[in-house]
């Protein structure tokens, strides 16, 4: 449900790294449970929160990349990834993204479906 999504991007954004990198776990997960779920993710989260999601502390940073990747999946969020293309280039330039094979790769998937739209 929404408020859920809402609870978690808080947990996200607390600014403690266990919380942050839990909150990110659980909303990887919800858009992986599909469209209905990705949606909710996307209504929720706003360029700002990603962007201190990328900037954030290395494990939290490289869940921020798996869950744009996991959202790239989602025809819906091409839009989305659009206008959050310049945050996420941005961010692939810059440690800890750059130093994660994984990350990069989960990131630059998003920005081509992004820069794609």
């Amino acid at each position: 449900a929404a408020e859920d999504v809402e609870g978690v991007v808080e947990w996200v954004c607390s600014g403690d790294k266990d919380c942050a990198e839990a909150g990110v776990k659980a909303l990887v997960a919800l858009v992986q449970e599909g469209p209905e779920a990705a949606q909710l993710v996307l209504d929720t989260l706003t360029a700002d929160q990603i962007n201190l999601l990328l900037h954030s502390d290395a494990s939290v940073a490289v869940r921020g990349c798996c869950l744009l990747g996991a959202l790239s999946v989602y025809q819906h969020a091409v839009g989305v990834l659009a206008q959050w293309v310049p945050l996420m280039l941005q961010a692939a330039e810059t440690s800890p993204v750059s130093e994660s094979p994984m990350a990069s790769a989960q990131l630059g998937r998003a920005i081509a479906v992004g820069q794609g739209a």
